[in-house]
């Protein structure tokens, strides 16, 4: 098996990061200030934001995705500068803004379903977690009507990858 020098490289920034956040978190105590629950259809854009005023200059944060657990890393910003570039999964469809660490996601697939979450490293931004939930939509119902013996029946349906519910 061979890899890329970018892939390798891209793989070691990412543990890199994910060990500096776990000392982090050990050293620091860290508690969950902010959960949200969100969903959103396939196709469209979606905006994660972090509630909050600007950033110090030297605020140090991250993006993590997974599911169960965050363990990802997506996104970063070191003194003032972001990186996007940590997962190939993502491509080039998220934009970090490096005022306030709202993390916009485009070209949602319902493969992006799971956990984000922005952790500190430096600075005094609060920790956030987000559930999303990315929806195919559902088609046109289709309906169509059976005759049998002076009995009508109708048969309603639709199609969607998961959670539909026919009445």
């Amino acid at each position: 098996v061979r890899f890329s020098a970018g892939a390798v490289m891209n793989k070691v920034k990412s543990s890199l990061v994910v060990l500096f956040l776990s000392i982090a978190d050990l050293l620091h105590g860290l508690a969950l200030v902010e959960r949200r629950q969100l969903t959103a259809m396939k196709g469209r854009s979606i905006t994660l934001e972090a509630g909050t005023a600007e950033l110090r200059r030297d605020s140090h944060v991250v993006w993590l995705f997974g599911s169960p657990e965050p363990t990802t890393v997506m996104a970063a910003l070191f003194d003032g500068r972001s990186s996007t570039d940590y997962s190939d999964r993502f491509g080039d469809r998220l934009q970090l803004d490096t005022r306030t660490v709202s993390l916009t996601l485009s070209n949602l697939s319902t493969g992006d379903t799971g956990i984000y979450q922005l952790k500190l490293l430096k600075g005094d931004l609060p920790v956030a977690t987000f559930t999303l939930s990315v929806y195919d939509h559902v088609s046109k119902p289709q309906m169509i009507s059976l005759w049998s013996n002076d009995t009508c029946r109708v048969l309603c349906s639709v199609e969607n990858d998961r959670d539909v519910t026919l009445s």
